[in-house]
């Protein structure tokens, strides 16, 4: 029961009016200050603090870099934590040092700056001290010799500031395309450049910062020498003891630590894998967790400022989406004695509100004559002028989940049980207030209750295996005769959405139902790998004399092996098996013929990736995508072949450059390593570019094209769509030029 979506884009909430599609922060003489910014860059680069801890012929030396601090001491197990007994001699640059003689073993310590306790980030050896923060460790072997275990992000690399540590990348993608607008030619494309510098703040042991500034040519929405400057993410953490509190802003920060995973762990739409991403990209909020050993919380509550309808990462069609989290858990093994079992025993809730304004046909008159029976009467009875409303879609549900530890961790069963409700309503209109201003109103039109059951197990059975089988069964219960509820979303053309758009409605099904099963098997050693992944999916709805269902099955086997140590090769294959009726006679476009919402639609899906190592520093790449579609009730069938094949070269672990034939699969707007959602990326612009259908209802329209997002009976109606952009992208004739550095 996972929300599948994945948000690359953020937007303004602003319902007053709309805001213009093109008003983004700008740079619009962007050259000189982008050369300074750069340059300053650079020069900050050039001043990274050394090592904090280095064996000297006199002893240890610690280093610490600040030259705004009025006094320096070092404070440890060496000298009893003393505050003043081991102070640091300041240089010109703003170094301080010290040099001490220390026996072998392990030396806890911490830098007070001007009575601040501060952690030495340049020592990535730490232990938790008492008061929830972490004192650095220096290790001495038997000889005298510093004991190193790995590398460390310094607490800064620039002398504009001790807190702060500047890093980033630089993106260039250049393309040379055959068959733009039907022109035969090849022809190159404006380079795409994206340059990012992440801000690392150090403030304290227990508060830290992060932002990200991102300057991007690919938002050039009025004029193509314009770049774009804007803030893409950023959090601030704050960690006393045994408690964290991070408020973020677009970041994949959100997830729900219960056995169902009903928030977060999320899937890439146009994958095949189970990505387990967190949800985060397009919202702003603050997370909690705090551990106490025995008993813990964690928590969440963010807005969705971007919750994308038009599929268009340019058009911010805001609704406004509220998603709160709560658990707390028990390991109760932690104070019963109950070994050899271990129990954990959580509690649950989560809410999900959605409020967006809609334009009802009829309303605004009286006696109104809405297609909703509850408006008409709550219009009437109240004398309202209303015309715009302001409609609330909510569920929150409620229970608990237990996890056993059997068998040393190497068997854990979970069970969870969700209950809740469901509820639609009107709950704001544009008349209903003060001097016919926006105004509450109270008006439902669906209350409902629904619950869930979710179970799985993992088996570690031998070293590198692991087995998953999960089950989840949600029901919607207690119908009323009468209810109305949400059937699509109406839309006007893109040009003049302006974040408006209207709901079409039908009676309310007596009963709704989805289970979900999945199996997943992995095996991995160190130059094989091995994974299947089981899936099964029903959803079914019960509409008087036209009940509507789909079943989805799915098997994707997998393979990672490494035969030489000059060549890596992978395989994702996915089987995909679609069967039922999703829409019924009555609808928009509907008839009376047997076939009419029949679903039939197979597919067979794989993807072989790999490098060939030619020397130390080139390599040959592919990522060769091939998809079979079998639709019954179009008649017919046929096989994609989209290729991407080229050479890559890496001078050092930071630059990364690749020259290749094919349409990129890799997407780097959120992930520095990339994520494969390059053709998927290409097939919505396609159809956003032409290859729609839509279907009127007078000034508004439902596009039926939406082929990937999770709206199944578009996703599955548009099988037409789907066949013609899988074609557009085997055609696509294009050599890239990609070029990444990393700073």
């Amino acid at each position: 029961m996972k929300r599948y979506t994945n948000r690359t884009e953020t937007g303004t909430k602003d319902r007053g009016g709309g805001r213009s599609r093109y008003q983004t922060a700008r740079v619009h003489d962007g050259i000189l200050p982008t050369i300074s910014l750069v340059l300053c860059v650079l020069f900050s680069l050039c001043a990274m603090a050394e090592g904090a801890v280095e064996k000297t012929d006199e002893g240890i030396k610690f280093t610490y870099y600040d030259p705004d601090a009025g006094q320096v001491h070092l404070a440890g197990t060496m000298n009893g934590w003393s505050t003043t007994a081991t102070p640091l001699s300041r240089d010109e640059e703003g170094y301080w040092t010290v040099v001490l003689e220390l026996g072998s073993g392990e030396h806890e310590y911490k830098f007070v700056v001007d009575g601040a306790w501060i952690t030495d980030i340049d020592n990535p050896n730490t232990k938790s001290d008492p008061y929830g923060g972490m004192n650095s460790v220096v290790e001495i072997d038997s000889k005298g010799e510093l004991v190193s275990k790995a590398e460390a992000r310094p607490i800064s690399n620039t002398p504009l500031s001790a807190r702060v540590n500047i890093g980033g990348r630089y993106l260039s993608r250049t393309k040379t395309e055959k068959g733009i607008e039907d022109d035969e030619r090849w022809r190159v494309q404006r380079p795409v450049q994206n340059v990012d510098f992440n801000f690392r703040i150090t403030i304290s042991d227990m508060v830290h910062g992060y932002t990200r500034l991102r300057i991007d040519s690919e938002r050039n929405l009025l004029q193509p020498n314009n770049i774009s400057a804007f803030m893409d993410e950023a959090h601030i953490e704050i960690n006393p003891a045994q408690f964290t509190l991070t408020g973020y802003y677009n970041r994949e920060a959100l997830s729900s630590t219960d056995p169902l995973a009903l928030f977060g762990d999320i899937d890439l739409p146009g994958t095949i894998g189970d990505d387990h991403l967190k949800l985060g990209k397009g919202t702003a909020g603050a997370v909690v967790t705090s551990d106490q050993g025995w008993f813990g919380l964690h928590g969440f509550i963010a807005n969705m400022h971007d919750h994308d309808f038009y599929n268009d990462p340019d058009l911010f069609d805001n609704i406004g989406t509220d998603l709160i989290h709560a658990r707390l858990f028990a390991n109760l093994w932690e104070v019963l004695p109950i070994e050899p079992m271990k129990l954990t025993v959580g509690g649950n809730f989560f809410m999900e509100r959605n409020l967006y304004w809609s334009n009802i046909s009829g309303a605004g008159t009286l006696p109104a004559e809405t297609s909703i029976p509850q408006l008409n009467e709550y219009l009437n009875s109240k004398q309202d002028n209303s015309d715009w409303f302001e409609f609330q879609d909510r569920y929150y549900l409620f229970g608990p989940d237990f996890t056993l530890h059997l068998l040393e961790d190497r068997l854990i069963p979970q069970f969870e049980y969700l209950r809740g409700a469901i509820d639609q309503g009107f709950v704001t209109g544009n008349n209903s207030g003060f001097e016919g201003g926006n105004g509450p109103i109270d008006v439902p039109i669906l209350e409902r209750d629904l619950w869930i059951a979710h179970g799985s197990v993992r088996l570690y059975a031998i070293e590198g295996l692991e087995i998953h089988a999960k089950h989840s069964r949600m029901e919607v219960i207690h119908p009323t005769e009468g209810e109305v509820v949400t059937w699509n979303y109406l839309f006007r053309p893109e040009s003049e959405a302006n974040k408006l758009f209207g709901i079409s409605w039908s009676l309310a099904p007596q009963g709704h139902t989805v289970s979900h099963s999945e199996l997943t098997c992995s095996w991995n050693e160190t130059y094989f790998g091995a994974n299947l992944r089981c899936e099964r999916f029903l959803t079914e709805m019960d509409i008087p004399n036209w009940p509507l269902w789909l079943y989805i099955l799915s098997i994707s086997p997998g393979l990672r092996w490494k035969p030489l140590k000059a060549v890596d090769l992978e395989l994702e294959s996915q089987y995909r098996r679609y069967e039922g009726r999703t829409s019924y006679a009555g609808q928009v476009g509907g008839d009376n013929g047997a076939d009419f919402g029949r679903v039939d639609l197979t597919s067979f899906e794989a993807i072989l990736r790999g490098s060939f190592r030619l020397t130390d520093r080139l390599s040959a790449i592919f990522d060769i995508r091939n998809i079979y579609l079998d639709d019954a009730v179009l008649d017919r069938a046929r096989l994609f072949t989209a290729p991407f094949v080229g050479i890559e070269y890496t001078p050092t672990k930071k630059v990364d450059l690749v020259l290749a034939f094919g349409l990129d699969p890799l997407d780097f707007g959120i992930d520095y390593e990339g994520r494969h959602t390059g053709r998927y990326n290409f097939r919505q612009e396609y159809l956003r570019e032409g290859a729609t259908e839509h279907v009127q209802y007078g000034d508004w329209a439902r596009t039926r094209y939406l082929v990937g997002t999770p709206n199944l009976e578009s996703y599955l109606l548009s099988s037409e769509a789907m066949f013609r952009s899988e074609e557009a992208l085997a055609d696509k004739a294009v050599v890239t030029l990609r070029a990444i550095f990393k700073f």
